[in-house]
């Protein structure tokens, strides 16, 4: 695709590496954007890069994406993907979390994070980005118990939110379903 969009970047000190593909037999000229939570901007020093032909392109963003969560879009003059590979700076008894995050289309029916945990350590964080248009998403919390509790986020044209799930359930494993709203 010649634009693509890699959301749900979690914040913090560590490293995230863009990982940009040019598959076809032309190099690629790519714009990348910054979509954070006060809006969308372009990184200095990254704005633009050239992708060679049939190949990988990586760019360094950690100074950049560790500060807040964030997405991205990436937009180009020849068909891309892209991925971004994050690892968050070791806690001291030396565990490291990873994360790949993926282009990857709008919500357009219903998305489900099947496991999540809240509480005694855990907190599942949902990170929603709107390259676009502004949107409405309406977050499903059940627990194991049954216990269903419902939430609606507002995410800005050109933004990205961070929201704490669980919301409502106190310390338990739930499973959130996320559904984009009309309009």
């Amino acid at each position: 695709a010649q634009t693509v969009v890699i959301p749900a970047l979690p914040a913090g000190a560590g490293t995230r590496s863009l990982l940009i593909v040019a598959p076809g037999d032309e190099d690629a000229d790519v714009q990348i954007k910054v979509i954070g939570a006060d809006g969308t901007f372009s990184p200095s020093g990254a704005a633009r890069v050239t992708v060679g032909a049939r190949s990988v392109r990586r760019v360094d963003l950690s100074s950049i994406l560790s500060r807040e969560s964030s997405g991205l879009l990436i937009q180009s003059d020849r068909p891309v993907t892209a991925g971004v590979n994050v690892r968050l700076k070791p806690r001291r008894d030396g565990s490291t979390d990873y994360a790949w995050s993926a282009a990857t289309p709008a919500i357009s029916t219903v998305a489900v994070e099947p496991v999540s945990r809240r509480g005694n350590g855990f907190n599942a964080i949902l990170i929603a980005s709107a390259p676009q248009g502004a949107g409405q998403l309406e977050l499903t919390y059940t627990s194991l118990g049954g216990a269903v509790r419902k939430r609606v986020i507002a995410v800005g044209a050109g933004r990205t939110v961070s929201v704490a799930m669980g919301f409502g359930l106190g310390s338990s494993w739930f499973t959130t379903s996320v559904r984009a709203l009309p309009g």
